[in-house]
């Protein structure tokens, strides 16, 4: 007995259209074209499997606008893909590999037969590792992208001479790239080198140069306390070790508590400062800001006082009721009243947070008595 590779039945012709078939075994592919002004509607490609073709038989529709495929250089093209598409037909593009899509990855056919707004394929643009002799390049790799940076390292006994950062540029160009220079033999070593918020504190690193051997100690800038680390640097072989002192910006904590007001702060820290606030119908005496020194906050803390407004104003022919004439403090109120008379402006009048009264006191029209002032009672 022969065992023979199951096929599937010859396809038929489409209306308006035809078959391009690679075989009729299982897993050939029959592609559906369209004759001439007609586009195709539903499955494109069919595939012949264990029960026969997959899938129905297309329908190729006359069309008066169509595009034709999508003119991008440097796309896949998927096979099956038509060649005609019609009004809002969508395609998706791909760039081959080496190739940068720039734009939108699908298209759209337009009423007019046009695609609108077709992407570019653009070629990808790369720099190699670059060369450097006697260098070391970090991070490694065989291939950059432009903007990707390195740093560059020179071995043991070669200086750097040029940027030790270089970066890929546009045009697939390391720009401006250093070299390594085979260092010149010496034991002295050059003068102190500088750190941030660190200094030499002794008298000798204001030389130029220094023998081999020599110990250069650092101390913490004002407002910097040591966390941890040696203070001193040696000189060795021509060059002097690396420092490892690590300071850190002194904490200044809190500036204290105001009676009726705050502290805002942009910080604790050295150069930080704190501003005092105080609440309403209180007024600030003192200095306002502070800022935190290497000694901690400057100055003295200032206080909140209450506002007071002046002893009430008297007018004659009138009375007040409840009068403070001695620190009058903020909100208080006054009411005035006619002894004889019509009241004329604001009956009563209060203390402002700025220390003024609100308003001027009231006039009494009319008044044909004229009072003795009364001591005890504070009337007119």
């Amino acid at each position: 007995m022969e065992c023979q590779k199951k096929k599937c039945n010859a396809l038929g012709d489409i209306e308006n259209g035809r078959y391009d078939q690679e075989g009729r075994s299982l897993g050939d592919k029959a592609i559906a074209v369209c004759n001439e002004g007609y586009i195709l509607r539903g499955e494109g490609v069919r595939m012949c499997t264990e029960k026969g073709w997959n899938g129905t038989d297309p329908i190729c529709e006359v069309s008066k606008i169509i595009c034709s495929a999508p003119a991008v250089a440097n796309r896949l093209i998927n096979p099956g893909e038509r060649t005609q598409y019609a009004p809002q037909d969508t395609v998706n593009i791909i760039c081959s590999e080496g190739f940068d899509l720039i734009g939108l990855p699908q298209v759209t056919c337009g009423r007019d037969g046009q695609w609108q707004d077709l992407p570019v394929c653009s070629k990808v643009i790369t720099c190699s590792a670059p060369a450097v002799a006697n260098g070391r390049i970090q991070p490694g790799s065989k291939v950059y992208k432009p903007k990707d940076s390195v740093d560059i390292t020179c071995s043991e006994g070669f200086d750097l001479i040029g940027p030790a950062q270089v970066m890929c540029g546009p045009d697939g160009q390391w720009q401006a790239l250093p070299e390594c220079r085979l260092k010149r033999i010496t034991d002295k070593c050059g003068p102190a080198p500088s750190y941030p918020h660190a200094f030499p504190r002794d008298g000798s690193s204001r030389l130029k140069e220094y023998r081999s051997g020599a110990y250069i100690r650092y101390k913490c800038s004002i407002g910097y306390g040591r966390v941890r680390g040696s203070t001193i640097i040696r000189c060795q072989n021509g060059q002097w070790t690396k420092l490892q002192l690590q300071c850190e910006r002194k904490k200044c904590g809190s500036a204290g508590e105001i009676s009726n007001g705050h502290f805002e702060y942009t910080g604790i820290l050295f150069g930080d400062s704190a501003t005092a606030v105080c609440e309403e119908g209180y007024e600030l005496i003192g200095s306002k800001v502070q800022i935190c020194r290497d000694g901690g906050w400057d100055g003295r803390s200032p206080v909140c006082e209450p506002v007071h407004c002046p002893p009430p104003p008297e007018v004659k022919g009138t009375e007040i009721l409840d009068p403070i004439y001695d620190h009058v403090p903020f909100g208080h109120v006054l009411s005035y009243h006619c002894r004889t008379g019509a009241l004329i402006g604001e009956r009563e009048i209060y203390c402002t947070k700025t220390g003024t009264w609100n308003a001027p006191p009231p006039v009494c029209k009319g008044t044909h008595i004229e009072w003795p002032l009364n001591i005890d009672h504070r009337t007119i």
